[in-house]
Order: structure tokens, then sequence, then C-alpha cells
């Protein structure tokens, strides 16, 4: 099922991971040259200012991004191990 989704919407899938991974860069960029929401990172709000918020988006951005360096190997390990078995399963048919 997941293998047709993937399929099916494979362009958009490709074009929403590009979007995310630039808006990404661009956003740790611009928290790397802002200093002074370093001091935010990895905190609760305690005060809501514009910084605070700036640097809960990016600790969520990180969390996120760090699942997804952990999570997306193991996906793209089960497709080519689904593509080898079907490789397979066609051989023996023939």
């Amino acid at each position: 099922m997941i293998k047709e989704i993937i399929i099916k919407y494979w362009k958009t899938i490709y074009n929403s991971q590009v979007c995310i991974f630039v808006s990404f860069n661009v956003l740790a960029f611009i928290y790397y040259w802002n200093d002074s929401a370093h001091q935010y990172f990895n905190k609760g709000i305690e005060e809501i200012n514009l910084q605070s918020i700036f640097s809960l988006i990016m600790t969520y951005l990180f969390i996120i991004f760090i699942l997804i360096i952990f999570i997306y190997p193991l996906i793209y390990i089960k497709q080519l191990l689904s593509l080898r078995s079907d490789k397979e399963n066609s051989k023996k048919s023939i």
C-alpha cells in the first residue's frame, strides 16, 4: 500500500521534501547568526518573545530532522528488500 502511494505521488513527496529541507537550512543559517536566540534553545518558553518562539521552532525542527536521519534509512532498506523479493518472485514464476 505504501509503495503504491509513493509511486503515485513521488513528485509531490519529492518537492515537499526539498522545500522543507531548504527552509530548514535557511532557518538554521538565520539561527546561527542570531546569538541572542541561542540562550532559549531546547528550553520551554518562560517568557514569550520573538527569540524564544524562533528558538522553540528550531528545536522542534532539529528533533524532526534527527528522527528523519534515523528513520529514513530504515524505510529505504525496507524498500530495497521489498524490491529484491519482488524481483526474485518474478524470476521464480518464469
